[in-house]
């Protein structure tokens, strides 16, 4: 596993330089067929995202076998919508005013909500609402998208639909957020409600 995991890293790194040597030059073409460059760009970014998803699942088994910490979940989720807003994305929280202490890996538990944000990102509009909720004694942690008036999906939705949505994507997506999810022994709820699509992982309040 450790051998195929380091060769998925090493082809996964090698191709990301010809990729992008491609893309620039596509960019600086003078198109006489601008429907065919479009198409050739459009492949680029489907290629650079299989392989952004690649390098998530090399690195999957190092970030789940991560130590353990207590930590307050508003502490993290803050940082995390901060780092966001500085680049302009419309990432709003409802954090409470209680603290929200429970056992997590920072890392893998990171990369999970980069996951979600991200396609929420890149195949929808761009609102997005996280927030910690309280359920049965379970704390959840919420990640919402309102619903698209002409799919009636949301970003998180075609995203974890292969081949649906804006970038076509391989389904890897969701495959990562679950097995984030399972290493924090937490289960992952999709849910909708008034026009909002909501992801909830809840995390056992024995863990906690």
């Amino acid at each position: 596993i450790e051998d195929r995991e380091h060769l998925l890293a090493d082809v996964t790194h090698d191709l990301r330089t010809p990729l992008s040597r491609l893309h620039i030059a596509l960019d600086i073409l003078e198109p006489s067929n601008p429907a065919a460059v479009k198409s050739m760009l459009d492949d680029v970014a489907e290629m650079r995202l299989i392989l952004e998803q690649f390098v998530e699942l090399a690195k999957l088994s190092t970030e789940v076998t991560e130590p353990w910490v207590e930590d307050d979940l508003n502490l993290l989720v803050g940082r995390i919508r901060d780092q966001y807003r500085r680049t302009g994305v419309n990432l709003r929280t409802h954090l409470g005013s209680k603290p929200v202490v429970i056992a997590y890996k920072p890392i893998a538990l990171t990369r999970l909500i980069y996951n979600l944000v991200d396609n929420a990102c890149r195949h929808g509009d761009g609102n997005i609402h996280i927030s910690l909720t309280y359920d049965l004694g379970d704390v959840a942690l919420n990640v919402s998208n309102q619903m698209l008036s002409l799919t009636q999906g949301t970003g998180l939705t075609q995203a974890f639909a292969e081949g649906y949505g804006k970038t076509p994507t391989t389904g890897l997506g969701l495959q990562i957020v679950q097995k984030f999810a399972a290493a924090h022994r937490a289960s992952l709820v999709e849910s909708e409600a008034d026009g909002v699509k909501t992801f909830s992982l809840r995390f056992k309040s024995d863990l906690s």
